[in-house]
This record gives C-alpha cells, sequence and structure tokens, in this order.
C-alpha cells in the first residue's frame, strides 16, 4: 500500500461575546522552505542551541494564555484578563481554534488526531464587565465555549470517517473546517436570538440541556 505524506494545519480566532455573533474566522498559514536559506537555518540553529529557553518560555506564556475546553474546567472571572467597567457590553470573549494533521499514513488518520483539532479561550483578549452580574456573564460565554465544543467534536468525526477521501486528496481538512465554522456562526445566532443573549432564564436552561445532550452523543469524539 502506498502512503502520502499529509500536512495540513491551520489556526483561527473568533471574536463572540458583547451579545454579537461571531465574526468570520481567519486562518493564519506560516511556511518557510529552510533549504533555500542555508544561513538562516544555520543561524536559527545556533540561536536554538544558546537559548532553548526562549522557546520554553515562549510555550508557556502561550500555555497558560490558552485554556482549552475541558469538561472539567469552566471559565471563571479570573480567566478574563481585561477588566472593565460600564462600557456597554458586560463581556467578551476570545476563542480560538487549531487543527494540525501532519505525518504519513496510509488510508488511516494519526491514532491521536482528536488532540490535533482543538479549540480554546484566549484570555487576554477577553474581558468581564465587573460591575456587571459575574454569573450571567459566566453562563453565556461558557455557554458559547461548550457549543463551540460540540462543533469541534463534529469537525473530528468528519475527518474520520472521510479518511479515505483525505487520503486521496478527494477532500481537504481545510474544507471540512470551514464548512463546521460556518455551521456553528450559525447556531451561535439562533442561540443568541431565542435566549435573547442568554438573557431569558428558561430558554437559557433550555439551550444547556441540548448541548449536554449533543456532547454526550458525540462522546466519542471528545478528547476528555
Amino acid at each position: 500500500m502506498s502512503k502520502k505524506i499529509h500536512r495540513q494545519g491551520g489556526r483561527l480566532s473568533l471574536r463572540l461575546g458583547q451579545r454579537l455573533a461571531p465574526s468570520p474566522n481567519v486562518i493564519y498559514k506560516y511556511s518557510i522552505q529552510f533549504k533555500q536559506f542555508p544561513h538562516l537555518m544555520k543561524c536559527l540553529f545556533i540561536i536554538l542551541m544558546l537559548y532553548p529557553g526562549l522557546i520554553l518560555a515562549q510555550k508557556k506564556e502561550i500555555d497558560t494564555n490558552y485554556i482549552y475546553w475541558s469538561k472539567d474546567r469552566k471559565l471563571k472571572q479570573e480567566d478574563f484578563l481585561i477588566k472593565t467597567a460600564n462600557n456597554g457590553a458586560s463581556s467578551s470573549a476570545m476563542f480560538g481554534s487549531e487543527y494540525n494533521l501532519t505525518g504519513i499514513f496510509s488510508m488511516q488518520i494519526p491514532k491521536n488526531y482528536k488532540e490535533k483539532i482543538r479549540h480554546y479561550f484566549v484570555r487576554n483578549a477577553s474581558w468581564i464587565d465587573t460591575t456587571a452580574n459575574f454569573s450571567d456573564n459566566l453562563t453565556y460565554q461558557q455557554t458559547q465555549f461548550d457549543l463551540c465544543e460540540i462543533y469541534f467534536r463534529k469537525f473530528r468525526k468528519e475527518v474520520n470517517e472521510n479518511k479515505k477521501k483525505i487520503f486521496w486528496g478527494k477532500l481537504a481538512i481545510r474544507d471540512i473546517n470551514n464548512k463546521i465554522l460556518a455551521d456553528y456562526r450559525k447556531r451561535v445566532v439562533i442561540y443568541d436570538q431565542e435566549t435573547k443573549s442568554g438573557n431569558l432564564p428558561d430558554k437559557q436552561q433550555e439551550w444547556e440541556l441540548i448541548i449536554l445532550k449533543e456532547l454526550e452523543e458525540l462522546s466519542e469524539f471528545g478528547i476528555d
């Protein structure tokens, strides 16, 4: 059986909250062919050898700034690093996502593929009004975070079910990503409309039960 090398990845950020629908996603991709720049590669190697702490420090900063979705880790007031008061909107959250499936595989996807497709809360880009109702704000933002997890489980499910198409180049992972995000944005709009942005307690509770049910139905494609 022949093998193919697949390198597909992307990252995006979504601004949610402020009782608005998510903004269009932006995917950032960077790649450098070092073989075209031998001197750059040599300098980079020297830097990494002399200053390995730079990479560790950067990773640590990223790790503490991102909160990856977890069923056991709910958003808290201190997660919103920007504090405001009476600015017209009670809270705003920045959510990001990433997928990075790189490797050589034959009609199969990597065993840890689910861990390569993730989404997270960005602490230093999210704010909360210190004079508003913390509980309601956190519930609203957590609901959007949970809703996002549903669609990333669907993302992982689509990748798993379409591995043959992906292998033969008939389907690009980025196309699955774009479709899932489009569906997610539409669902957020519906959630905001039906709950008046989380301000109708009965409707909010209904949505929480719906989300919990859908998460359970897609539990096979969760990470934790």
